[in-house]
């Protein structure tokens, strides 16, 4: 399932030492001018890129005036002193769109921070894929490796042959997957397992995780050991 994409901010920060702008409007409107600018505010930092359009199929000229118990006129007094002294862009009020500068690349910086996020964790989840040819290594428009059935498949295969419950972590993920993208058959790797599996060492249950079947440890590589076991009657076992 796709990650929902988050819309505006929960909360914005408010300077304990407001700027000549704020006490020329308390000045001008006293407490209630201060209060419809905080309002604002909220309102404008809800919208996706920071603006709140005022003209629309729903006029926000009415909708503010109602949550701001305040007539429509009075509030385009409030705000259009607002603009004169410039705490919002008088261009984009002229559009009918309630922003600034600053509340635009605020939340531009915003939104590109989310963006990195996204793609972060998109590469923790990405969807699977039919289908990994040997020597062959599928991947995305941003390069990263995309998950095939083949991981599951062995990763079943591997808990049924040990009868172990692991579960199908980043880590166990990772060894699966950099196996296949080397070349590697699903075959091949199942034959590893019944080979990891058919030895008899008295202590394989303390070492039956993936990692000692197919995984690099200490400059070993176990996925070609398994391959190569020979079990103590001579025979070779095979898929």
């Amino acid at each position: 399932m796709a990650r929902p994409k988050k819309t505006g901010l929960d909360y914005f920060p408010l300077d304990c030492h407001m700027d000549n702008k704020i006490e020329a409007l308390e000045s001008e409107h006293k407490l209630i001018g201060f209060a419809v600018y905080i309002k604002l505010l909220q309102e404008i930092y809800q919208t996706e890129n920071g603006e709140l359009e005022l003209n629309g199929t729903f006029s926000m000229w009415k909708i503010l005036g109602k949550r701001l118990e305040l007539d429509e006129n009075t509030l385009r007094q409030l705000l259009d002193y607002m603009i004169t002294i410039n705490l919002f862009d008088k261009s984009y009020y002229e559009k009918g769109i309630l922003t600034s500068s600053g509340i635009k690349k605020r939340m531009e910086k915003i939104n590109e921070a989310r963006r990195h996020d996204r793609e972060r964790k998109f590469s923790n989840d990405i969807p699977m894929e039919k289908s990994w040819k040997r020597g062959e290594s599928k991947v995305n428009n941003k390069g990263k490796h995309i998950y095939t059935e083949n991981c599951n498949e062995f990763f079943d295969y591997f808990c049924l042959k040990t009868k172990k419950n692991y579960t199908l972590d980043k880590n166990r993920q990772k060894i699966i997957l950099s196996r296949l993208e080397e070349g590697r058959t699903l075959e091949e790797l199942k034959r590893a397992v019944d080979n990891f599996t058919a030895d008899t060492w008295e202590d394989r249950d303390k070492y039956c995780d993936i990692v000692y079947c197919i995984g690099k440890r200490n400059k070993i590589d176990n996925l070609e050991k398994w391959l190569n076991y020979k079990p103590a009657n001579g025979e070779w076992r095979k898929v």
